[in-house]
């Protein structure tokens, strides 16, 4: 795709923005968009690999930032992955890494994304009570939410809602 400023140079910077429910777009080459100071160009500098994305979000480029003791050689018992393999990659080794690393990836993902819970669609094979699972932790949080703002009828219903979901297993 062509910039759509000078119309001559390859577009590497991709800004879509709303303002009011309207979309508008711009496609810059590198040259154009240096000349937008209201776009944060900081990822647009410094590539968009994983490596470089990870190492911006841990704010820290060779040195190692040690959490509670965690050093960046600590290891995962289950797969032998470490904090620097994931400060290199942004990859986990496995699941177990996530409680292993727990002080340093979580608020990595949720400056990343966000959250830190997974709402994307399931994979094939996966888990059948998992949604169950994750509704009825919905509705508990509901219900705690109910239950600190006093309103003791929506509490009533979601308590009959959770006790629902547990008998159908």
């Amino acid at each position: 795709m062509l910039c759509s400023e000078c119309g001559k140079n390859q577009a590497s910077v991709h800004s879509i923005n709303y303002i009011n429910g309207v979309k508008s777009e711009m496609h810059l080459c590198a040259e154009c968009a240096k000349k937008h100071p209201e776009l944060d160009l900081g990822f647009a500098t410094m590539g968009f690999g994983a490596q470089d994305l990870f190492k911006k979000l841990f704010d820290f480029g060779n040195e190692e930032m040690p959490v509670l003791g965690m050093s960046s050689q600590q290891t995962c018992k289950t797969c032998g992955g470490t904090l620097a393999d994931f400060q290199k990659t942004g990859l986990v080794g496995c699941p177990d890494c996530y409680d292993v690393f727990e002080d340093r990836i979580i608020p990595v993902l949720q400056r990343a994304h966000g959250n830190t819970q997974h709402v994307g669609e399931a994979p094939d094979g996966a888990d059948p009570g998992a949604e169950k699972r994750k509704k009825l932790q919905a509705l508990q949080e509901e219900l705690n939410k109910a239950i600190q703002q006093e309103a003791f009828e929506q509490a009533a219903v979601l308590r009959d809602q959770i006790n629902e979901l547990k008998k159908e297993g």
